[in-house]
C-alpha cells in the first residue's frame, strides 16, 4: 500500500479513535435497548449460555448473537462495564470509516476525496451516538461497507467478491436482515453500470455458500432447541 494511503488511514483511525474511544465507559447505560443488551449478556454469563439468550429468565429471541459474542470478549478483557459493551460498537464504527474511504477511492482513485468521505461518515451525529452505545448499527453498517467494497474490488480480482458473502453472513449474524442489505444496492449498481458479470463467477457463489456456512448454524440451533 503507498505512503499516502497508510497516512491517510492513519489519520482516520486518529480521529474516528478520538470521536468513538475517548471517555467511551464514562456514561451508564442510557436507554432500555443498553440495559436489556447489558442484562441479556449478564444473563449469558451467569448460565454459562453464549447460544441462547434469556431476558429476566424468559428466552428472548430479538437479536441474533454475534454483538454477544463480541461484548463477552471485551468483557473478559476489560471486565464487565459500559467500556467493555460498547468497545464492539466503537471499534467497527472506526472500521466503517476507513471502509468509506476505501469504498470512495476505489471509485474515483482519488486520496482525498476518499478522506472527505470517511470523515463525513465519522462525523455525522447520529452515526457517532451509535457508536457509544451498546449497539448493532454500527457493526452492521461495517458489514454492508465491506460487501460493497469487496464487490467494488472483485471487478478486478474476482477472488474478492467471495469477501461479499462473508460480511453479509456476519451482518446477518449482527442484525438479521438488515445485514442483507448490501444486496440490493448491489444490484442496482450493477444494473446501472451494466455490469453483472459476477453473477457467473466462481467466487461469487463460493460467497453465497459462505453467507449459509456463517449465518445458518446458529439459527438451525436456535430453531431446533426452541
Amino acid at each position: 500500500m503507498k505512503p499516502k494511503r497508510i497516512a491517510s488511514l492513519a489519520i482516520l483511525i486518529v480521529i474516528a479513535s478520538l470521536f468513538y474511544l475517548i471517555n467511551l465507559g464514562e456514561r451508564p447505560l442510557e436507554d432500555y435497548d443498553e440495559a436489556t443488551y447489558a442484562s441479556v449478556l449478564k444473563s449469558s454469563f451467569e448460565r454459562g449460555d453464549f447460544l441462547s439468550f434469556e431476558y429476566f429468565g424468559n428466552n428472548w429471541f430479538e437479536k441474533p448473537p454475534l454483538y454477544f459474542w463480541l461484548a463477552a470478549a471485551s468483557a473478559k478483557v476489560f471486565g464487565f462495564n459500559e467500556f467493555a459493551l460498547r468497545f464492539p460498537s466503537a471499534l467497527l464504527g472506526i472500521v466503517s470509516a476507513l471502509l468509506a474511504y476505501l469504498i470512495v477511492l476505489t471509485l474515483t482513485q482519488d486520496r482525498p476525496a476518499g478522506l472527505f468521505a470517511g470523515l463525513i461518515l465519522t462525523l455525522i451525529p447520529f452515526f457517532t451516538a451509535a457508536t457509544r452505545n451498546t449497539r448493532m448499527d454500527a457493526p452492521v453498517t461495517a458489514c454492508i461497507l465491506a460487501a460493497l467494497y469487496f464487490y467494488l474490488v472483485g471487478a478486478g480480482k474476482s477472488k474478492y467478491l467471495a469477501g461479499m458473502g462473508i460480511s453479509i453472513g456476519f451482518g446477518i449474524l449482527l442484525k438479521s436482515i438488515i445485514g442483507l442489505l448490501a444486496v440490493p444496492i448491489i444490484l442496482i449498481w450493477s444494473a446501472a453500470t451494466r455490469q453483472c458479470r459476477w453473477l457467473k463467477n466462481k467466487f461469487f457463489w463460493l460467497g453465497n455458500l459462505l453467507v449459509i456456512l456463517i449465518a445458518a448454524p446458529w439459527h438451525i440451533y436456535a430453531s431446533v432447541k426452541f
